[in-house]
Protein backbone atom coordinates (compact mmCIF):
# COMPACT_ATOMS: atom_id res chain seq x y z
CA UNK A 1 0.00 0.00 0.00
CA UNK A 2 1.09 3.57 -0.49
CA UNK A 3 2.49 5.72 2.56
CA UNK A 4 0.84 9.16 2.47
CA UNK A 5 3.28 11.05 4.37
CA UNK A 6 1.47 14.60 3.96
CA UNK A 7 -2.06 13.64 5.07
CA UNK A 8 -3.96 13.67 2.25
CA UNK A 9 -6.68 11.02 1.76
CA UNK A 10 -7.69 9.87 -1.34
CA UNK A 11 -11.23 11.15 -0.56
CA UNK A 12 -9.36 14.64 -0.42
CA UNK A 13 -8.05 14.14 -4.05
CA UNK A 14 -10.84 12.50 -5.24
CA UNK A 15 -9.71 9.25 -6.29
CA UNK A 16 -12.32 7.41 -5.42
CA UNK A 17 -12.17 3.87 -3.78
CA UNK A 18 -10.57 2.33 -7.23
CA UNK A 19 -7.09 3.58 -5.94
CA UNK A 20 -7.13 1.64 -3.29
CA UNK A 21 -8.19 -1.79 -4.69
CA UNK A 22 -5.63 -4.72 -5.64
CA UNK A 23 -4.98 -5.19 -9.86
CA UNK A 24 -7.11 -8.03 -10.87
CA UNK A 25 -9.41 -10.09 -13.09
CA UNK A 26 -12.16 -11.43 -10.67
CA UNK A 27 -15.05 -8.36 -8.62
CA UNK A 28 -13.58 -6.19 -6.47
CA UNK A 29 -10.66 -5.38 -8.46
CA UNK A 30 -9.48 -3.55 -10.90
CA UNK A 31 -7.64 -4.41 -14.16
CA UNK A 32 -4.29 -3.28 -15.12
CA UNK A 33 -3.43 -1.11 -17.81
CA UNK A 34 -2.21 -3.83 -20.49
CA UNK A 35 -5.54 -6.02 -20.04
CA UNK A 36 -7.15 -7.84 -22.76
CA UNK A 37 -10.72 -7.62 -24.02
CA UNK A 38 -13.09 -10.37 -24.91
CA UNK A 39 -13.51 -10.94 -28.32
CA UNK A 40 -16.14 -8.74 -29.95
CA UNK A 41 -15.24 -6.07 -27.49
CA UNK A 42 -15.29 -2.45 -28.82
CA UNK A 43 -12.06 -1.30 -30.05
CA UNK A 44 -10.91 2.08 -28.31
CA UNK A 45 -11.33 4.66 -29.71
CA UNK A 46 -11.81 8.38 -29.47
CA UNK A 47 -14.40 11.49 -30.25
CA UNK A 48 -13.86 15.15 -30.95
CA UNK A 49 -16.29 17.54 -29.28
CA UNK A 50 -18.34 18.31 -32.17
CA UNK A 51 -19.00 14.51 -32.28
CA UNK A 52 -21.02 14.56 -28.72
CA UNK A 53 -24.43 15.68 -29.44
CA UNK A 54 -25.91 16.11 -26.04
CA UNK A 55 -22.03 17.47 -24.77
CA UNK A 56 -24.37 20.78 -23.09
CA UNK A 57 -22.73 24.02 -21.84
CA UNK A 58 -19.77 22.21 -19.92
CA UNK A 59 -18.12 20.97 -22.17
CA UNK A 60 -14.46 22.07 -23.25
CA UNK A 61 -14.76 23.63 -19.64
CA UNK A 62 -12.41 22.51 -16.98
CA UNK A 63 -14.64 21.36 -14.23
CA UNK A 64 -12.10 19.53 -11.77
CA UNK A 65 -11.71 20.43 -8.67
CA UNK A 66 -8.86 23.78 -8.26
CA UNK A 67 -8.08 25.16 -4.88
CA UNK A 68 -5.56 24.25 -1.71
CA UNK A 69 -5.95 23.05 1.76
CA UNK A 70 -3.96 22.64 4.38
CA UNK A 71 -3.06 18.96 5.12
CA UNK A 72 -2.53 17.57 9.04
CA UNK A 73 1.26 17.98 8.68
CA UNK A 74 0.70 21.76 7.89
CA UNK A 75 1.35 21.46 4.54
CA UNK A 76 -0.39 23.20 2.10
CA UNK A 77 -2.04 20.84 -1.21
CA UNK A 78 -2.61 23.01 -3.73
CA UNK A 79 -4.96 21.43 -6.63
CA UNK A 80 -5.67 22.95 -10.25
CA UNK A 81 -8.26 21.12 -12.26
CA UNK A 82 -8.14 18.23 -10.76
CA UNK A 83 -4.59 17.62 -10.73
CA UNK A 84 -2.54 17.91 -7.70
CA UNK A 85 0.07 20.83 -8.68
CA UNK A 86 2.06 21.30 -5.28
CA UNK A 87 2.40 20.21 -1.88
CA UNK A 88 4.73 22.87 0.17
Amino acid sequence: MFSNPHSVTLLQLGAGDSASKNVGTTAGTVAEGDHTHPAGAPAAHSHTLADISDAGTMAGQNVGVSGSFTAADGKTVTVSNGIVTSIV
